[in-house]
């Protein structure tokens, strides 16, 4: 009788341990996976023709830190003894502004050998790249520091590699400071000659100019 008794006991106190360890059980194993959330960033406040299309989102932005490079060249086939500075190429480390640390490089490079002349183009440390072409400019003053290049809009041609640029299908241009070629007043007029640029003899002659911009990528 004592046997049945203590039986009878463990009857009545199984129910409620089963109720305290299988539903914590089911519920450890039936939790949904959590998957990371892309990290997005808060667009710049821009010109409106310098807006991303509806359906990307920011997701990574650099400081870059360079030069914007100019060649002194003739004017225009019509006017083969007039001079001016031309805009050349972009020379820039890429910094990240989360941990400072080098990032990457902005330059002129073509997508493919055969390409001639080339486009604005961004890489990462890991490789990975992304080639892009202007659709807009601005120097909107509410915006733009008249000494310093425009803002602008770019259009992912054509990229390589995994993550970082290499995701972007919109880039922007902002923040400016700087950079304007040499002689260049205000980037709203055009830019008068100089006497570094006014003559055959100086024609291939090449000025670096510092600068410094924000470059921001989006993604669809």
């Amino acid at each position: 009788m004592r046997t049945v008794r203590s039986v009878g006991a463990l009857a009545g106190v199984l129910p409620l341990l089963i109720g305290l360890v299988i539903p914590g059980s089911m519920a450890l194993a039936s939790a949904p996976a959590r998957t990371p959330m892309a990290p997005t960033l808060v667009p710049p406040a821009v010109p409106s023709n310098l807006k991303v299309p509806a359906g990307n989102v920011a997701y990574l932005k650099y400081h870059a830190v360079g030069t914007q490079n100019y060649i002194c060249l003739p004017e225009s086939p019509d006017y083969p003894f007039a001079y001016r500075w031309s805009f050349q190429a972009p020379q820039a480390t890429l910094f990240s502004l989360v941990s400072g640390s080098q990032a990457g490089t902005h330059y002129l490079s073509a997508i493919a050998p055969p390409d001639s002349g080339g486009l604005p183009t961004w890489q990462n440390n890991t490789g990975a790249t992304v080639w892009a072409t202007k659709l807009a400019a601005s120097t909107d003053s509410a915006f733009v520091d008249p000494s310093a290049i425009p803002w602008l809009l770019l259009k992912t041609v054509s990229f390589r590699g995994l993550g970082g640029v290499a995701r972007a299908s919109y880039i922007q241009r902002v923040n400016t400071q700087a950079g304007l070629g040499a002689g260049q007043l205000t980037n709203t007029q055009p830019p008068p000659e100089t006497s570094s640029c006014a003559t055959g003899a100086d024609v291939g002659k090449v000025s670096f100019e510092p600068y410094q911009a924000d470059y921001v990528f989006y993604r669809s």
